[in-house]
């Protein structure tokens, strides 16, 4: 059972891996909860305010989002969350952040506190930070290890080739289950160190 875990937690990271570098992202926004309203060790509240809040802001803000639940040590739920969204109203927070920007509060969570951090570097550089970040404790909270809205990218493009074997750098995979075959990857990866 702990082997079939593990896999599906690598599997959710490399998917929200893939959906980090295939989009573009303005805020990179953590949600907590305030105990007077919201009750965060209940799983199913916390889910309805998250679906509310997220929905309403897709609907009539047009915002993009993949967010993560959080476990903190505490046994309280909180949300990671990259957003991509025309107006999401910000207030200056008085705090800056390590790089010397700017930390916001947002305006319209009113479930509790919130930091929202502008989003910066290339997109190679954000997908490995935010999943590094966001997946030192994975748990499938919510019935899933996160959510994402339906507009997003989420395949990478990959163009089948047939190519000679021999000339292709790179090591040999042997396929299971299937006699004679080997693989070898070509990756064509480039991307602009300059955003």
């Amino acid at each position: 059972k702990l082997e079939n875990i593990l896999r599906s937690q690598k599997r959710a990271k490399e998917r929200i891996f893939d959906i980090v570098f295939l989009n573009e992202w303005n805020y990179f926004i953590t949600l907590t909860f305030n105990p007077n309203i919201v009750n965060s060790y209940d799983n199913i509240e916390v889910m309805n305010k998250v679906k509310s809040w997220f929905g309403y802001q897709r609907k009539f803000y047009n915002m993009s989002y993949i967010l993560v639940p959080e476990l903190h040590k505490s046994g309280r739920i909180h949300i990671h969350a990259l957003v991509s969204s025309g107006y999401l109203k910000l207030i200056d927070s008085g705090r800056i952040n390590k790089h010397g920007e700017k930390i916001y509060n947002i305006n319209s969570w009113r479930y509790g506190w919130s930091t929202a951090e502008n989003v910066y570097g290339n997109p190679m550089q954000l997908a490995h930070y935010v999943t590094k970040y966001i997946s030192k404790d994975i748990v499938k909270l919510f019935g899933k290890y996160y959510w994402s809205s339906r507009d997003l990218s989420r395949d990478v493009p990959t163009e089948y080739c047939n190519s000679n074997f021999n000339n292709i750098d790179g090591t040999s995979y042997i396929v299971p289950h299937v006699s004679n075959l080997l693989l070898k990857y070509e990756n064509h990866l480039h991307y602009d160190t300059k955003k």
